[in-house]
């Protein structure tokens, strides 16, 4: 959906940081999500210490795992983030191709069809969501 369309909004109430207006929402599993804005979740000194090494192993990240998350390139966190993300049952993500090329698009869906989680992307990136296993769109 476009911007304003309340991706963002739909992920939270997921995660359950938002309440929903009406109902309720019933999740079960960890869930975990990767913002659209990775900096303001990272907590830990180092990368593995944020992440693990197995996911850092699945991402080809291992080699930023001594590094602090807050001196990465804008690039470099938001896969940070995702690949933290995938710690949890169900993976939310917002926004997980900007600043990425194709072939990490491309890589991060083999990464979710592979592993057995259910990820939820939000995204206006047509392409990625032309390779998603369903699609529903926020106007």
């Amino acid at each position: 959906g476009p911007n304003g369309s309340g991706k963002t909004t739909l992920l939270k109430t997921i995660a359950g940081i938002l309440k929903p207006i009406e109902g309720r929402v019933k999740v079960k599993g960890k869930v975990s999500m990767a913002f659209q804005y990775p900096n303001y979740h990272f907590s830990a000194r180092r990368v593995e210490k944020e992440v693990g090494w197995d996911l850092l192993e699945m991402f080809g990240l291992t080699h930023l795992s001594n590094r602090h998350p807050h001196a990465l390139s804008g690039g470099e966190a938001k896969r940070v983030s995702i690949a933290k993300a995938f710690a949890g049952d169900i993976v939310l993500l917002d926004e997980p191709t900007a600043g990425q090329d194709y072939e990490f698009r491309s890589k991060l869906l083999r990464i979710a069809r592979k592993t057995d989680k259910t990820v939820v992307i939000a995204t206006h990136d047509l392409r990625l969501a032309s390779m998603c296993d369903g699609v529903t769109e926020l106007c």
